[in-house]
């Protein structure tokens, strides 16, 4: 018995058959084409897309990381009843590390504190150089693990400052452990502002030469070879190479 399909011819009532070796079908070597081309075109845009969903993910942890500390301060010096940073009981911790530990307690989530590389991953790739942020860094006061995975290291205050700054690792130990993308840092300023510094994390740090004296200028933090203020503390502004006292 022959195969046969049958059509409606439009416009009448009229039907027609169709054997069903009249119908022509794709050879092996087409599909096998077909099936190699669809390969080619998913291996090139694949790559792509995983760059970019990982963009958003780390894009949706920088935020987090963000509101965590934003909301940590805020309650710090809600807790404390000032309006500014430097009135705090965490800036007069100085470098203080069990009075820095008391306070960040107070007001974070911490499931471990950081003493060695046993929870954080032990280098991140800066620039051309991999370098080691948790473990017997002398610049770091104090770090420690939230519930989610993130790390957050708290800088020391070397220059007196009223500000915060905090080294993060917004993923945990999740790659790509690069600088600039899930290492952070964030700063603080004496009004509880927080201002994102991811970018400055993409190359490591140089070491700065010592700057020079500038024992005529109080409020000098940093200077030139000439002697000029290059940086003044807070409550201080540059004007015509020294720092003068805000109004």
């Amino acid at each position: 018995m022959r195969n046969v399909q049958i059509e409606r011819v439009s416009g009448g009532g009229l039907l027609r058959t169709l054997s069903a070796t009249q119908f022509k079908a794709f050879t092996l070597a087409e599909v096998l084409i077909t099936l190699g081309i669809i390969g080619i075109i998913s291996a090139l845009t694949l790559p792509v897309l995983s760059e970019k969903t990982n963009e958003k993910v780390l894009e949706s942890q920088n935020k987090k990381a963000k509101s965590i500390l934003a909301n940590g301060f805020k309650r710090l010096m809600a807790n404390d009843e000032v309006t500014s940073l430097e009135n705090t009981n965490l800036i007069l911790c100085g470098n203080d590390v069990s009075c820095i530990s008391s306070e960040i307690k107070k007001v974070f989530k911490i499931v471990h504190e950081v003493d060695d590389n046993s929870h954080v991953p032990s280098a991140y790739k800066q620039g051309n150089k991999l370098t080691n942020i948790w473990k017997n860094n002398t610049e770091l006061n104090y770090s420690f693990i939230t519930p989610d995975g993130m790390i957050f290291g708290i800088k020391k205050n070397e220059n007196n400052t009223r500000s915060v700054s905090i080294i993060a690792d917004i993923n945990g130990t999740k790659n790509p452990n690069e600088g600039g993308k899930d290492l952070c840092m964030y700063n603080i300023s004496s009004g509880g502002t927080l201002t994102d510094m991811c970018s400055s994390m993409s190359e490591a740090e140089e070491e700065e030469e010592k700057p020079y004296k500038c024992e005529e200028d109080a409020g000098c933090i940093k200077c030139s070879e000439w002697g000029t203020c290059t940086l003044c503390y807070y409550g201080y502004h540059l004007k015509d190479g020294k720092c003068v006292a805000d109004n």
